[in-house]
């Protein structure tokens, strides 16, 4: 019985395939069976509507199944190709298991377009089992070996000549009885969904090649397309092809890589078990000390222990995890929208319905806080150093041991893109995500290792949040010799010097952003499934002469925090209070929220406000941040926000905050590598990632930083001990941790 009704079924399939054939090859549109009973109706009214010039004149009513184009077209030349796409038509009229496999796991028509889901992702590992031999004809006993291939075909529609109107008001909502292509056109809107880009799977045999594909699709559909009076172009990027007979063998390069890994876990289990059984002994050898530093006893227990050493730096630490925590949460939201967003509509609602929706969509702005961060404890240290020191400041040091405190564990990270994380998994979008890494990393390794991704080949960027690492060691030597400079002059003079320079650098952006006109923050996210493929993210957003501001920011405020100690001037409880409040809290705020009006298409600021919010929003925000170090400093009557921000569990986070950075973007690229179906957009999906994303980076992390980044940092410092300026930040009296 149960088979007979799966016959009845793939017949019922196999008849409206060979009727929409009917309907591409014979331009009879309003004979197709499936559709006869609208053919005989009319609807009278004023205008004697006739439904069946409607359904002619309706695409979205006709759209030809893709396999069956495929399997008939007849613009694919004699051979292989086209022999296994006869075979495949034949047994699937016959209904043979594997050529209905075939067919089933090809999207065949796009549905909930209008609402957003244009990426119909089929069944991907049905696809690649197909694996069989087939006869070839009956006159000649040969065989065919058929496999399956999984190919996503990339479909871009407009309508003809289509107007797009901006002179009116432009909404992402729709009269409900006008036209559907208004919901569909872009308009200009960055804040509008792309659906004008479907994503179909389709799977045929593997001795199809990408190229085939697309030349069997564009003769059928250039008909279909003229007659319904569309522009089509269709694609297929074979980084979104997938078969077995591809499938790449393990490389030495892996089999490296885990050798290192195991190599490194032994070396820390040995160094721990020795220094465990040392622990007591006094007057210990060089050779104990570099042991040490790769004990997992000893980096664990300075990775879980709390210092309270200064009033305000104490309070980076949650700031630091919770930008940390932030930039995850917004790149696996961007992720979403990268990976069959099923709710484009919601995504767009969160862009128009209130102004504190721009927390999510401007904030990339809290990147700038980390600069800022750096730039105050650079600042700090280095004054201090210099306070003490007589000796002459040795800048090559310092910058080599800056580099051994990031190299490590970023070049270990860059490694695995390169050699490991892709043998690690499959699906539709794997390759185009970790194929991609893999080979970006494996050829463009030494950008990273030099630090100048950010300006070199970065549209094939290896890691691509690693643009930050090299800002932060280009700002970091250029902060070098501006506070050389700045202790050298008086305090009148040393100020002016650094306020004179960071109005330079916010003229840059200022400069860039008038000349060009471009956008002053990323816009249109759903536009394009790579950052690299964003001009505007890699042309000027990630370029360390558009981030200076910010750092410099972080410089004169670390002087400010340092010459404090000199001061016996306290600011009020009341001033305090008040300062916390406005600069802390309401100027972030405001400052991300100023976006808005820059996204609103329906807003035309000039050119000039476009450049001035671009040059000033940056350092502001970066100031904003950091006036928490200073007020703590300073100010009176900040007990409570102290406390608050200073909890003992916060600062084991916050020391794990650079592998979390490192390391958080793969399980997002895994998440959308392996997706075998839509994700759907939604607040509650969106913490609860959030989450997820969390615990599992933090785990990773907390491995990452006892293998590799604690060692190595040990022993740079046991290397340098005692020859560059990086010390500890020193307590005062009047910055002890309160009660």
């Amino acid at each position: 019985m149960i088979s007979c009704v799966f016959r009845i079924c793939i017949l019922i399939f196999l008849l409206n395939g060979q009727i929409v054939l009917a309907a591409i090859n014979n331009d009879e549109v309003a004979k197709i069976s499936r559709n006869k009973y609208i053919d005989n109706l009319t609807v009278n009214n004023d205008n004697e509507i006739n439904l069946e010039k409607s359904v002619k004149n309706s695409w979205f009513l006709n759209v030809p199944l893709l396999p069956i184009v495929v399997a008939t077209s007849e613009s694919i030349p004699e051979g292989s190709c086209k022999k296994q796409l006869h075979l495949y038509l034949s047994h699937l009229n016959n209904g043979t298991l594997w050529a209905t496999e075939m067919f089933d796991s090809s999207a065949k028509y796009p549905y909930g377009i209008l609402e957003g889901l244009t990426q119909h992702l089929g069944i991907f590992d049905q696809c690649l089992r197909i694996d069989t031999k087939v006869q070839n004809s009956d006159n000649y006993p040969e065989f065919e070996e058929i496999r399956g291939r999984y190919c996503l075909v990339d479909i871009e529609y407009h309508e003809k000549d289509e107007s797009v109107n901006l002179t009116e008001y432009i909404d992402i909502w729709f009269d409900p009885h006008g036209s559907a292509w208004e919901s569909i056109k872009e308009k200009g809107d960055d804040r509008r969904y792309i659906r004008y880009r479907l994503q179909m799977a389709l799977c045929t045999p593997a001795i199809c090649s990408p190229d085939d594909l697309v030349q069997a699709l564009n003769e059928p559909l250039e008909k279909f397309a003229e007659k319904y009076n569309l522009q089509l172009n269709i694609s297929i990027n074979k980084k979104l092809c997938h078969s077995t007979l591809e499938t790449p063998k393990l490389s030495y390069q892996f089999f490296l890589f885990c050798f290192i890994v195991l190599f490194m876990i032994t070396l820390v289990a040995i160094c721990s078990i020795y220094d465990y059984k040392n622990q007591n002994e006094k007057n210990q050898s060089l050779r104990e000390e570099i042991f040490h530093c790769f004990s997992a006893r000893r980096n664990l227990k300075s990775i879980f222990s709390a210092n309270y050493r200064h009033r305000g730096f104490d309070a980076l630490h949650i700031l630091k995890f919770a930008f940390s925590t932030i930039a995850s949460t917004g790149h696996r939201h961007i992720q979403f929208l990268h990976a069959s967003n099923v709710t484009g509509k919601f995504f767009e609602s969160t862009l128009t319905s209130a102004w504190f929706t721009m927390i999510f969509h401007n904030g990339s702005i809290i990147v700038d806080a980390f600069f800022g961060f750096a730039g105050l404890v650079l600042s700090y240290q280095l004054l201090e150093y210099l306070e003490h020191s007589s000796k002459n400041v040795n800048i090559p040091l310092l910058i080599i041991r800056r580099f051994i405190r990031m190299a490590p564990l970023y070049m270990f990270i860059t490694y695995a893109y390169a050699a490991f994380f892709y043998h690690l998994g499959s699906g539709p979008y794997w390759e185009e995500r970790f194929g991609f890494d893999r080979d970006s990393c494996s050829t463009y390794w030494w950008t990273n290792l030099l630090f100048i991704s950010n300006y070199y080949n970065n549209r094939n960027t290896c890691i691509f949040q690693a643009w930050h690492l090299a800002v932060d060691f280009h700002c970091y030597i250029i902060g070098i010799f501006l506070l050389l400079a700045f202790q050298k002059m008086s305090r009148k003079n040393g100020y002016t010097f650094l306020s004179i320079v960071l109005m330079l650098s916010i003229a840059i952006p200022f400069y860039v952003t008038y000349k060009h006109d471009i956008d002053t923050q990323i816009k249109g996210f759903g536009k394009t499934k790579r950052f690299e493929d964003y001009r505007y993210f890699t042309d000027y957003y990630i370029k360390t002469h558009m981030r200076l501001p910010a750092y410099f920011v972080g410089i004169i405020m670390g002087a400010l925090v340092y010459d404090h100690k000199f001061a016996k001037w306290r600011l009020s409880k009341v001033w305090s209070q008040i300062l916390f409040l406005l600069q802390v809290v309401v100027l972030s705020l405001l400052i991300q929220d100023l976006a808005i009006f820059f996204i609103d298409p329906n807003v035309k600021p000039s050119l000039f406000l476009k450049s001035l919010y671009a040059s000033f929003h940056r350092p502001i925000f970066s100031f904003s941040m950091c006036s928490v170090v200073l007020l703590f400093t300073i100010g009176d009557g900040l007990d409570f926000q102290y406390n608050f921000m200073t909890p003992t569990w916060v600062q084991p986070l916050s020391k794990l905050s650079y592998a979390y950075f490192l390391t958080h973007y793969i399980f997002h690229s895994y998440d959308v590598g392996t997706a075998r179906a839509a994700f759907t957009f939604s607040f509650h999906n969106f913490f609860r990632f959030t989450v997820l994303d969390g615990i599992y980076t933090l785990i990773l992390s907390l491995f990452l930083v006892v293998l590799i980044e604690k060692p190595f940092t040990n022993l740079g410092n046991l290397i340098f001990r005692g020859r560059t300026a990086e010390k500890p930040i020193k307590e005062s009296e009047i910055t002890k941790k309160m009660d």
